[in-house]
């Protein structure tokens, strides 16, 4: 256990190991799939013609917050 006066040693091969980037990918990657699904299934209930449900008025609201999650972890990876 560390008290106030001790610091912890990293070694070199660990703080040269850098993964910033793994989070901005992860969410680019998520911000198109969502897109590409929710877009696919509008597409397919058009097609089919499939009434409107409770499903898919919730979906938007749903699709708009994963879009907003996606832009933060982008934003907070630019800072």
């Amino acid at each position: 256990m560390l008290d106030g006066r001790q610091v912890m040693q990293y070694s070199p091969e660990y703080l040269a190991e850098y993964k910033g980037s793994r989070p901005y990918r992860v969410a680019i990657v998520f911000l198109c799939l969502e897109t590409i699904c929710v877009t696919l299934r509008f597409w397919a209930r058009r097609i089919g013609k499939v009434a409107w449900g409770a499903d898919d008025t919730l979906i938007i609201p749903g699709t708009i917050l994963c879009l907003a999650v996606c832009a933060c972890a982008i934003g907070e990876q630019s800072q």
